[in-house]
């Protein structure tokens, strides 16, 4: 092929003997079948228009020839329109990998060597990384080369992979920002830390059935503080207010509560700190505070905030006792069960 009129190529001819060895010396004659199209002379072909002519070389009464085709810009064959004329080197090369026809995108005009296509180029910088790489092209693009998907960055996969996503997670409120848990290579083999993500809150017990939507926007962004595993409230205080609201509970939810559920919450003060339910205290006690009086910290309390022991009834009761202590925990060991005798 001559790409314009004016350019020129030349052709050799060689004659064989009958067992197809070369005959040196040998005189051709040279014809070209339309000189409007290419003339020749003594082989070297100029083009002179558009078209295409037969290049003949004669011989001793032989005669063979070959094919030559002139493209010009004003012609009536584009010069994009390569597989016009090239549609044999298409199948050698591409088979059937559905390359798009389009091969003035890889190759240079004067030949079809040297192949060199910049996607991110052409495709508003993105990128044939994994699995993108081994794709056929009409898997994202028409026949024609065009592209089926919005041209994206490579960091936003829903915008060809909205199926996938929707397969997958649909209603879930995963968020869409696939490159967090997924790699360019395949989608499967997820893999997403959330304590790392999260200022190291795990998803424990039942947060780990739970969709991203329940504690995250639909953007991804937590719509709770970050907080530490057991700083359930800060997550949880509407749980805490329907069951526990005015009772003056502490927040230390996992003291009663385990991460799986709220329900069968195990805690029973009679048996496990201090008879309140049972014996001289039952209906006497008046909320947590009554006796805890340090709301941050539960394991301090009073004895004496409803059992003020005069030094007079001290000294009637305790007369003789070496080492007692005016305080709660001594109190607590003498009277496990809150009784007084």
């Amino acid at each position: 092929m001559l790409w314009d009129a004016g350019l020129s190529t030349r052709l050799t001819g060689s004659a064989l003997d009958s067992v197809g060895q070369p005959i040196p010396g040998v005189p051709f004659e040279w014809t070209s079948g339309d000189l409007s199209v290419a003339t020749v002379d003594d082989g070297v072909v100029t083009a002179t228009g558009d078209g295409w002519t037969e290049i003949a070389a004669s011989t001793s009464g032989k005669t063979d020839a070959v094919q030559i085709v002139v493209v010009t810009p004003d012609g009536p064959r584009d010069r994009t329109d390569c597989s016009a004329c090239h549609g044999d080197e298409y199948v050698q090369k591409h088979g059937d990998s559905n390359t798009p026809m389009t091969c003035l995108q890889c190759h240079s005009g004067p030949t079809w060597t040297s192949g060199d296509f910049d996607h991110p180029s052409v495709a508003n910088g993105f990128d044939l990384l994994g699995a993108h790489a081994s794709l056929s092209c009409t898997a994202c693009h028409e026949p024609d080369g065009s592209p089926k998907y919005l041209g994206v960055a490579d960091d936003e996969c829903v915008s060809c992979h909205q199926a996938d996503y929707d397969g997958q997670h649909a209603g879930s409120g995963t968020p869409t920002s696939c490159l967090q848990c997924h790699t360019r290579d395949s989608w499967s083999g997820a893999e997403f830390d959330h304590p790392t993500v999260s200022n190291g809150f795990d998803l424990m017990g039942a947060h780990a059935s739970l969709s991203c939507t329940a504690c995250h926007e639909s953007d991804g962004s937590p719509k709770y503080p970050g907080v530490a595993d057991d700083e359930c409230v800060s997550c949880h205080q509407a749980d805490y207010d329907g069951e526990h609201a005015g009772s003056e509970y502490p927040t230390t939810c996992l003291t009663c509560h385990t991460p799986d559920s709220w329900s069968g919450a195990d805690f029973d003060h009679d048996v496990q700190y201090f008879p309140i339910l049972s014996g001289r205290h039952q209906g006497k006690w008046g909320g947590c505070s009554t006796c805890h009086v340090d709301s941050s910290d539960y394991t301090n309390f009073s004895c004496f905030a409803c059992h003020p022991h005069f030094q007079d009834r001290m000294d009637d009761k305790h007369s003789g006792m070496s080492g007692y202590a005016y305080d709660s925990d001594r109190c607590y060991a003498c009277h496990p069960a809150g009784e007084a005798d």
